[in-house]
């Protein structure tokens, strides 16, 4: 199956020629597709594009399957990366033309997720400060260790920015897993450089990689401009070669990942983060991922519903924002008939607001799509809602919203979500795809229980929050899974720790906790309590010795250095 965030992908990438191929600038009425009738959305798509004859946009995806992907490649007519899954099937990525993933969906959209998962590849951001940190980089890698000398293993997957050359290897100290095109960004430098000072005690024994995360190297001619960088497929390329390296070097290692993206249900089981524990984690080699919040930026939102009693999100749009996509994600086994209301507002001269468009979804419909004239000139704004069980008991919605033309910015937006339930049920809510940096789209309105912020929380994964010097906690950080806790402190969910997330120069956040976090994995795994780590749990509990440290139910256990 294909998840609502890449339906709703395919059905903004069509653009308004594609949407109303005899009326290019006339709004359609509203269209409902019906959750036992899929066939009706793959023929509507199918029908998009036979209208189009040139200029197709490209959507990058990331899924699993237990088919071979041979198969999807044969269809999707050209070369997929992919894995093998260790529990059988595949993982796969790709840039994939709309016009052949149409096709794919027409042709498998009857397939369950347990038998294949397509997801959406999204964007990968990374904040930077403006501040260099080479030169601390190249002190400390001079006192690491070459591979054949190490004990231990280190590694980061971060962005790159295209180059004309390679990345610095620091006299081939730092083991570049991509070697051309591409060079280190300013992010990578700043979480290369927390990564080795934490480091320091252990570097004469430890061998440092880097996979770099390539963006492409031209921008897309047609589409949607949030695709026109780095995504989900090469992040993915980046972690297979990475795999690879460490693989062969057959030390025990921690890597600490800047995962980047908001996408899926932060439980472990989208294909990303499936795909992050099937490659880069094995009995002695663990990852850290820095998944973050964007800075408390409010990307994130969460409401614990009580059944019966409607609650609300608030949303507003950026001035340079160009697509907007929102996935809601919740547990169906516990919920009880969810529905989902978006109305949106353009907010005009005064602040006034003037009503674009109602949508509406519940459990008997798969989707809803509309146009509506938003005063742009020539182009129209579309709006859609999608929503299907995903994974497991997770159902998903998607809300998307765009202008008709790639390039053309949306005008200020006010979009109210209200969402019922039958049953009490807690819903969470990401920001997917908004402007790139500075993105100012955001969720205005947190609630009692503020944005929640959440790195994947499968249990084999580390989640970091971040502190500042003072040991209090940073206002933008992440707080870790959202799991429930006893009296006690024990978390039901998966284990996470705080750390400091302070950089200085005033730049704060989790990506500058997460290094800390892998530095001080690496040297509990180059020490005689290997043997004892055989979980991220006896991870934790071997480097830190939780039991010692001061415990809060907002985000953990917790120190200041």
């Amino acid at each position: 199956m294909f998840s609502p965030s890449l339906i709703a992908m395919m059905v903004h990438s069509l653009g308004s020629q594609g949407l109303s191929p005899d009326r290019p600038t006339s709004p359609l009425p509203p269209m409902r597709f019906h959750q036992t009738k899929m066939g009706e959305l793959a023929d509507f798509l199918s029908t998009g594009v036979k209208t189009r004859a040139t200029g197709w946009p490209v959507i990058p995806i990331s899924g699993r399957t237990t088919r071979e992907v041979k198969k999807l490649e044969d269809q999707a007519q050209q070369t997929f990366g992919s894995t093998a899954a260790t529990d059988g099937g595949f993982f796969f990525w790709a840039r994939v033309p709309l016009h052949h993933l149409v096709n794919l969906f027409a042709s498998w959209y009857g397939l369950s997720a347990h038998v294949e998962y397509v997801d959406l590849g999204t964007p990968v951001r990374a904040l930077g400060s403006g501040s260099t940190y080479d030169q601390e980089c190249q002190r400390l890698l001079n006192q690491s260790a070459a591979p054949n000398a190490a004990t231990v293993g280190a590694a980061i997957v971060d962005m790159g920015d295209l180059s004309s050359g390679g990345p610095d290897s620091y006299g081939g100290m730092l083991r570049h897993t991509v070697s051309s095109g591409v060079e280190l960004s300013q992010h990578a430098e700043q979480v290369l450089s927390v990564l080795l000072q934490r480091l320091a005690p252990v570097l004469r024994n430890t061998t440092v990689s880097c996979a770099l995360v390539k963006p492409p190297s031209r921008p897309i001619v047609v589409g949607r401009s949030c695709f026109d960088q780095a995504c989900t497929p090469e992040m993915q390329t980046a972690m297979q070669a990475l795999a690879t390296q460490l693989a062969n070097d057959g030390l025990p290692a921690a890597v600490n990942l800047s995962l980047g993206t908001h996408v899926g249900p932060h439980n472990g089981l989208s294909p990303l983060e499936q795909y992050v524990a099937n490659t880069l984690i094995t009995t002695d080699r663990y990852v850290v991922a820095a998944a973050g919040n964007d800075g408390g930026t409010g990307c994130a939102a969460k409401r614990t519903m009580i059944a019966d009693e409607p609650e609300t999100f608030g949303l507003r749009s950026g001035v340079s924002c160009e697509e907007l996509l929102v996935e809601f994600w919740w547990d169906d086994a516990t919920a009880k008939d969810v529905e989902v209301v978006a109305d949106v507002y353009e907010i005009v001269q005064g602040g006034a607001m003037s009503n674009l468009a109602t949508l509406t979804i519940d459990q008997t419909s798969a989707g809803m799509l509309t146009t509506t004239p938003v005063g742009l000139p020539g182009s129209m704004a579309t709006h859609s809602l999608f929503s299907a069980k995903c994974q497991n008991n997770f159902r998903c919605a998607a809300f998307a919203l765009s202008s008709g033309m790639p390039g053309q910015k949306l005008p200020l937006l006010h979009v109210q979500f209200k969402l019922t339930a039958k049953r009490d049920v807690t819903i969470n809510s990401w920001i997917v795809i908004a402007e790139k940096n500075p993105c100012l789209t955001a969720f205005v309105e947190g609630g009692h229980e503020g944005s929640i912020c959440v790195p994947a929380s499968d249990p084999s994964v580390l989640s970091v929050a971040g502190l500042l010097s003072t040991g209090k906690m940073w206002t933008g950080s992440s707080r870790g899974p959202s799991a429930e806790y006893d009296a006690a402190g024990t978390s039901a969910g998966s284990p996470h720790m705080a750390h400091l997330a302070d950089l200085g120069g005033g730049v704060f956040g989790t990506s500058f906790a997460s290094p800390r976090a892998c530095g001080d994995a690496v040297a509990t795994l180059n020490s005689s309590k290997l043997s004892k780590c055989t979980s991220a749990l006896t991870l934790l509990n071997e480097t830190y010795q939780l039991g010692k440290l001061p415990w809060n139910p907002r985000f953990g256990y917790h120190k200041a250095k």
